[in-house]
């Protein structure tokens, strides 16, 4: 699990500074969470204590692995919330679901009993028994919502709205649960057979924001495939980092209490920035490799410079090409060599053409059959604006070998113009693609079309 930006033998994880001050007190009570503001009126209700982080989970629950979201928001239980930390979720279940059905909030506490089968992970589509789903949590709904659809960004501006301003905090993380689908978008939702798209997640972001003045410090996707240039891209504004993987993400995903435990024990030793949060998640997801192959943390504040680098990487080899047709192979040739995604998945007709920007950069850069300078420097420029934007990278094994951080989309046979989503619709990559702000932004999907066999 060695990151090829850097020389050492481990993953490219900075590590936080020594405890800045005494730890804090212990966690109030479920009673005592709220504390008056200065001159408040007689009678009026209690403003809510601010605390350090607020960690808001989506689980977008309405398909396959709906089960699976109920056994991590389980094993949330075990860290819950504390003085410093705010845990809290919304479950969207099929809304004839025996279990938890519809939408429905929770504020997760700590719960240290044990649940059979609490710990075990299992296949997705293996469904558990109602009677241990129904035993599995022990924290109630603070709301419930009736049917709901997790897929329209509506429902998740509300819903980090919500969480923004009934669990105040300095500093926010939204989690997304599902499938991913990279640039295709994120989350489903069954009943619907809809998947949000990466232009409408933006806009939710912005409404959450504007309905709260605050931006979310970061988004995470505990979902497949969305470490990707075209996502973050499009994400620029939404918040400071993005945290995703490149590759697949195996049952039960993100390690979400050790995580969380590692934010509240760091948070009792002083102020936890929003950089150090998103390097937690990376950390702990390298001791969880049995789920998580890779996991990057980005700041997006890079977003617009590694488009603009990739955009002149396109406009580069396009020149190349009309000036020696004969470098298309050679080209195309570079790219099948780079690292790409779901190889586990036969028959995957889209997220195989992900690979990994860096190091698809890196070929063109060191090819010997490319004399063009113009290439070299852009392929150069690519590699330090990942270098500057990734602050946090992990890989394991032969699935994450080759990855750094952000993939991009690139096939050699052209763009495709039908793809089944989990929730069984067809959707159309081509399309969306070319709706995205990184088509308009580059020429990166000129380049697809001249790659074209």
């Amino acid at each position: 699990m060695i990151s090829p930006l850097h020389s050492n033998n481990q993953p490219h994880i900075p590590q936080r500074e020594a405890p800045r001050k005494e730890s804090a007190p212990e966690a109030p009570s479920p009673g005592d969470r709220y504390v008056p503001s200065q001159g408040e009126a007689p009678g009026s209700p209690p403003a809510p204590e601010e605390k350090e982080w607020t960690v808001l989970y989506y689980f977008a629950g309405n398909n396959a692995i709906s089960d699976d979201m109920i056994k991590k928001i389980s094993r949330l239980e075990a860290v819950g919330s504390d003085g410093n930390v705010n845990v809290a979720a919304q479950l969207g279940r099929a809304s004839n679901s025996e279990v938890l059905p519809g939408g429905n909030r929770f504020f997760i506490e700590k719960h240290t009993d044990k649940i059979p089968e609490q710990e075990e992970p299992r296949m997705p589509w293996k469904a558990s028994s109602t009677q241990l789903l129904k035993n599995m949590l022990h924290s109630k709904p603070v709301e419930s919502l009736g049917p709901t659809d997790m897929s329209n960004p509506d429902t998740l501006a509300d819903f980090v709205a919500w969480g923004m301003k009934k669990y105040p905090s300095k500093h926010t993380l939204v989690v997304v649960m599902d499938h991913g689908y990279g640039f295709l978008g994120s989350p489903d939702d069954n009943e619907v057979k809809h998947t949000m798209t990466i232009n409408e997640m933006s806009l939710a972001m912005r409404k959450a924001q504007d309905l709260t003045g605050k931006k979310v410090d970061i988004i995470g996707f505990d979902t497949c495939l969305m470490a990707q240039a075209e996502v973050a891209y499009q994400l620029r504004d939404a918040a400071g980092y993005l945290v995703a993987t490149e590759e697949i993400e195996y049952p039960l995903g993100w390690p979400e209490a050790k995580i969380v435990k590692h934010m509240k024990d760091d948070a009792q030793a002083g102020p936890l920035s929003a950089e150090e949060c998103a390097q937690i998640i990376v950390e702990e997801s390298s001791h969880a490799t049995d789920s998580t192959k890779t996991m990057s943390a980005l700041k997006l504040e890079g977003a617009d410079r590694i488009a603009a680098s990739t955009n002149d990487l396109a406009d580069a080899l396009l020149k190349l090409m009309a000036a020696r047709p004969e470098m298309k192979i050679l080209v195309r040739d570079l790219v099948m060599k780079t690292h790409n995604y779901c190889l586990v998945i036969p028959n995957e007709q889209l997220c195989q053409d992900y690979r990994d920007l860096y190091s698809l950069a890196e070929n063109l850069a060191s090819s010997g059959g490319i004399a063009s300078p113009e290439v070299k420097k852009a392929a150069e420029s690519v590699m330090n604006e990942i270098k500057q934007a990734v602050v946090a990278e992990m890989h394991a094994g032969e699935e994450g070998g080759g990855s750094h951080g952000v993939s991009i989309y690139i096939p050699t046979k052209g763009f495709i113009d039908s793809y089944k989503t989990e929730t069984g619709a067809e959707v159309n990559p081509h399309e969306r693609y070319l709706a995205s702000d990184f088509a308009r932004a580059t020429l990166w999907d000129e380049l697809i079309e001249k790659l074209k066999a």
